[in-house]
């Protein structure tokens, strides 16, 4: 009970997303100082407590239970507890979660990971490489990023974990930063605010890269996920693009948005409900199938489910959202079990008292 109160006041600070890592999903639940240069443990989370749990009802059955038809439904339930705990075990280490926006007409075989980023680098002119993904843990100070189809070598000079850039114009961080300056950022205001926490409000993840062939400074790049737009370098009659963005997560398949219908409350601006229509193409671009995805039914395909999450741009954007979760059917097993458990002992313990007034 302790935990849900905590879980709930942390939700609404922070988000359900932060709410379920760091404090459902985590064995212990920490404090910063307010340098954050150290932590340590104030409570158990939800693992601890999951963990106690299960070693407390695998414990009572080897040490009190003697097997009889009788407790058979004790049996069962048992079981079925036992298993909830793992399969939300197996759930939260596998299961993803991504949004897909996507415009009417518009064809996508990718969702983003809003909360995790990653540094792209694209190659036009080469026909062998297109396109290189390095993940957010290989961006932090003073890393060397190699990789065999890159002529060059990345030092990460520095990495902010959030950042405010103050300027829009690409052309001036072009200017600032391409061509190997002595001060970074010396044209680019940039502040550090703290980072955020919150579901919706995210960190804008901020690096100076430079570029270096051996011991050559070949070029120094702002990146940030602020910018949307990709920053050009050229080398070798090659042009490179690079970009920091929300990890994307690929599909075997493409999913295509052919209509959106936005319903609200009459008098109000309030949703009613909202859907989508959508085709389905094989990974070779054959059509498969269309489908509806509505706020209380999702679309299962190949392994993922596809949730109506949102909308935007005056209804012609959908906002889906994608969850993985190779778990799913096991979940169906554990509340079977006990509602089996429970209908067996109450059937068994029905009949027995039954029995006894006749």
């Amino acid at each position: 009970m302790i935990l849900l109160v905590i879980g709930i006041f942390y939700q609404a600070d922070f988000g359900v997303f932060a709410a379920k890592e760091k404090i459902y999903r985590a064995f212990f639940i920490y404090w910063k100082s307010r340098d954050a240069l150290f932590s340590f443990p104030i409570f158990p989370g939800g693992y601890f407590l999951s963990s106690m749990f299960l070693v407390n009802l695998i414990s009572s059955l080897i040490c009190r239970f003697r097997f009889s038809f009788k407790k058979l439904g004790i049996l069962f339930i048992h079981i079925g507890l036992a298993s909830l705990v793992c399969i939300e075990l197996v759930n939260g280490l596998l299961s993803v979660e991504s949004l897909l926006p996507i415009k009417i007409g518009q064809k996508s075989n990718y969702s983003l990971e809003t909360n995790s980023t990653e540094l792209a680098i694209l190659n036009n002119t080469s026909e062998e490489v297109a396109e290189i993904i390095f993940p957010e843990s290989k961006i932090y100070s003073g890393n060397i990023i190699n990789h065999p189809d890159l002529p060059f070598t990345l030092h990460i000079k520095k990495k902010l974990i959030n950042a405010s850039i103050r300027t829009n114009d690409l052309d001036q961080i072009d200017q600032t930063f391409q061509i190997a300056p002595n001060e970074m950022g010396s044209k680019v205001p940039i502040l550090e605010p703290p980072p955020i926490n919150k579901e919706r409000d995210l960190n804008n993840l901020t690096a100076w890269i430079e570029v270096r062939e051996k011991e050559k400074n070949i070029g120094t790049l702002l990146l940030s996920s602020a910018i949307e737009e990709l920053q050009s370098l050229k080398f070798r009659n090659q042009d490179f693009k690079f970009v920091i963005r929300p990890k994307r997560r690929h599909f075997p398949f493409s999913i295509e948005l052919t209509d959106f219908i936005h319903e609200i409350h009459p008098g109000t601006n309030i949703p009613k409900s909202f859907s989508s229509q959508v085709y389905l193409y094989s990974e070779d671009g054959v059509f498969d199938r269309s489908a509806y995805i509505l706020m209380n039914q999702p679309l299962r395909y190949k392994g993922k489910k596809f949730y109506q999450a949102g909308y935007g741009e005056d209804n012609t954007i959908s906002v889906l959202q994608v969850v993985e979760n190779p778990g799913w059917a096991l979940s169906y097993f554990s509340p079977s079990l006990i509602i089996i458990g429970l209908i067996y002992q109450f059937m068994s313990s029905f009949f027995l008292y039954s029995g006894k007034r006749k």
